[in-house]
């Protein structure tokens, strides 16, 4: 007997809005991973965590504007 694996509808669209190369790059890199845009997107966006910035005191928002300030400036675009 085999167990068919389920998959959810999606039915949901989200847009933004990139430069040229911003989306280039994009592209570049799920055609690396083999992926479809789409599912390179949805790969990198629910593989990291997102930290509310209203939960956070003063003290913690400027210690994780330095952090994130930083981590872009040593990381390729998209953290790969």
């Amino acid at each position: 007997m085999t167990q068919e694996k389920a998959v959810a509808q999606r039915q949901k669209r989200i847009y933004a809005r990139l430069t040229a190369e911003e989306y280039a790059d994009l592209q570049e890199q799920a055609d690396v991973a083999a992926l479809s845009l789409s599912e390179y997107v949805r790969r990198r966006v629910f593989a990291r965590r997102v930290v509310s910035k209203l939960d956070l005191t003063e003290d913690e928002k400027l210690a994780m504007s330095d952090t994130v300030a930083i981590k872009r400036k040593s990381e390729p675009f998209w953290g790969m």
